[in-house]
């Protein structure tokens, strides 16, 4: 029997407005320069299921078992389609969002109904959670492109949930919260930090590393 070669997942979680696209892709870059194999995804997909989630949220339609399910649906598709094919070919998946989401932005389903319902995900190697301020957050997203979600009450309680989250979870998995506060460098250089340990720890393969300036979030 072959072995297969494992990669790694890092979800990048936290609000709208915590910077969790602009931090997947400095640690997409710098990674690759460092020689590793890098996909980045993010949820919801662009499946069937994932346009009808945007559609709905958009429309302000948030009925939070009616995104569960389609969120359930969404997510099994890119575990099956995505995730676990990357994974398998050992690259590092660096994925904006997982189940973790649903357990903030759907938490009326039940703590308990939602791990349960997501058995056949697999368990990332780190969960950064990127903490904001709910009024920075907010003065990062466009007004005009701003969803049911995002709205100062709305993101203070979404914020209090993740910060529950984490102790509810911390004994589960490897989960840290980061201040994301600060410019994009700053963060992403204590991202890159936790993420490099994590990937020594689990050896996931790379080739030969190619030299970069100070500017691309060496440690």
């Amino acid at each position: 029997m072959s072995h297969r070669v494992r990669g790694a997942l890092i979800v990048l979680e936290g609000i709208d407005g915590a910077g969790k696209s602009t931090q997947a892709r400095l640690l997409a870059d710098a990674l690759k320069r460092r020689g590793y194999d890098v996909v980045v995804l993010s949820e919801p997909t662009n499946s069937a299921y994932g346009r009808r989630i945007r559609e709905l949220i958009m429309r302000g339609e948030t009925d939070p078992y009616k995104l569960f399910e389609l969120f359930l649906k969404d997510r099994q598709f890119n575990v099956r389609e995505n995730i676990l094919p990357a994974l398998n070919s050992g690259k590092v998946v660096i994925l904006d969002r997982f189940w973790l989401s649903t357990l903030v932005y759907q938490a009326e389903v039940g703590f308990e109904r939602i791990l349960k319902a997501h058995a056949f995900a697999p368990k990332p190697d780190l969960v950064i959670i990127l903490d904001v301020k709910p009024e920075v957050a907010l003065s990062r997203l466009e007004e005009k492109q701003r969803d049911a979600f995002e709205r100062l009450d709305t993101l203070r309680e979404l914020r209090k949930r993740y910060l529950d989250i984490v102790e509810r979870l911390k004994g589960l998995m490897r989960i840290v919260v980061i201040d994301a506060n600060r410019d994009a460098l700053t963060v992403h250089r204590e991202v890159l930090s936790h993420v490099l340990e994590v990937l020594e720890e689990v050896r996931v393969p790379r080739r030969e590393p190619v030299l970069c300036s100070l500017t691309s979030g060496t440690r």
